[in-house]
């Protein structure tokens, strides 16, 4: 895989960048969004910007020109999102080094699942890419996602699981070693289908505004209820569901109908 030396990152810092983030907005975490293709437009960043709080995006060409901003704002880097191609050029060792100096997770938005695929069994998971998740999503299941990937959860697609036996240690592996690690993987995120079939027909609609950001008073007030009856209800959803918050019980929905 591409990137940059180890030796080269010392000196990458000396090289005079362009200020990519304003001062005035200096006590916003920040989400890199990397491609040389420009995947992540304009309208998503600012999408992005509006609907994740305190947070502010930055567009790069490459992981090697985040390194160089990063003594400007490492404190507040949150999370890299690379493309697929973005993705296949990392270097593992790179990416080691920015996580250790930003505590940044490193994740995948990507639109080829064939060319990801091999992205992904090249080992780079999960010490180098934490996630992996498919970019044609709506605008709510993005936002979703990305606040997943910021509360340090890990996702992989369900469409990459099969090349989890590719991995090292699991190749050659009987079949059902190989189901058991993708099992494990994927727990926290379970079919959707049969899960959503689960819920009843008001955790769906409450679920269903949770999913489009609304607050608890708000759906409360949309549908007629108390908001300690809402949360009872989304306290039921992540039962169900078996996941960890609203943020993943909200993914979940966006995806299934995306």
């Amino acid at each position: 895989m591409g990137g940059i030396a180890m030796g080269q990152l010392d000196d990458a810092w000396g090289h005079s960048s362009t200020e990519y983030l304003s001062v005035g907005r200096s006590s916003r975490g920040v989400i890199a969004l990397v491609s040389g293709n420009q995947t992540f437009s304009e309208r998503l960043c600012r999408v992005t910007e509006a609907e994740v709080d305190k947070v502010e995006v930055s567009r790069h060409d490459s992981v090697d020109q985040v390194i160089e901003t990063l003594p400007m704002w490492r404190e507040r880097l949150r999370l890299v999102v690379l493309d697929e191609t973005a993705a296949g050029k990392l270097d593992t060792a790179v990416s080691s080094w920015v996580q250790d100096q930003s505590a940044a997770r490193i994740a995948c938005a990507y639109c080829d699942v064939d060319r990801v695929r091999q992205v992904f069994a090249n080992g780079c998971y999960p010490a180098a890419i934490s996630s992996f998740f498919p970019l044609n999503l709506s605008f709510d299941a993005w936002i979703s996602m990305l606040k997943l990937c910021l509360s340090r959860h890990t996702y992989v697609a369900t469409e990459l699981i099969e090349a989890l036996s590719t991995l090292p240690g699991l190749q050659g592996a009987p079949p059902n070693r190989a189901k058991a690690f993708a099992n494990a993987e994927s727990a926290s995120w379970p079919s959707s289908g049969n899960n959503l079939n689960r819920l009843t027909q008001r955790e769906i609609e409450v679920l269903k505004h949770v999913a489009e950001g609304y607050q608890n008073k708000v759906i409360a007030a949309k549908l007629g209820l108390s908001e300690n009856t809402v949360k009872l209800h989304m306290h039921h959803v992540i039962t169900k569901l078996g996941v960890h918050n609203r943020t993943e019980a909200a993914m979940i929905y966006a995806t299934a109908k995306t």
